[in-house]
């Protein structure tokens, strides 16, 4: 029981460190597009990584925002999805890649079907 309950700490640590819960008030999204990079550090295999700049319209109008996170995978030209808030669109992030959003969603699934697996054997005991 301990170690579901630590996979579904890890995966809600994981869900917020990584954006997947985030939202801004009357929350929509739109595409954006990296037109700007920024160089924040080397990783562990010395691969530099960056921080994108990523510009996005709304209403006719352009904003633009910085990606939370870094990556040696930002390129100009790159498409991403910003959520925007409909009444001020300044206020603004980068939704986090799909991949992200998998690695979270699967191990809150894992953690839900050891638990199911779990629940006769907990009130059987009883």
């Amino acid at each position: 029981m301990i170690k579901i309950l630590f996979l579904y700490l890890i995966s809600l640590i994981a869900g917020f460190a990584f954006g997947v819960f985030r939202r801004v008030s009357n929350q929509k999204k739109t595409k954006g597009v990296i037109t700007d990079l920024k160089q924040k550090d080397r990783n562990q295999s010395g691969r530099i990584t960056y921080t994108g700049i990523v510009t996005y319209t709304v209403n006719k109008k352009e904003y633009q925002v910085e990606t939370d996170f870094q990556s040696s995978s930002y390129h100009r030209g790159k498409e991403v999805i910003v959520c925007y808030n409909e009444d001020d669109p300044r206020e603004s992030y980068v939704r986090a890649a799909v991949i992200v959003y998998l690695f979270v969603y699967i191990l809150m699934l894992l953690g839900t079907a050891l638990l199911l697996k779990e629940i006769p054997i907990i009130f059987s005991r009883g």
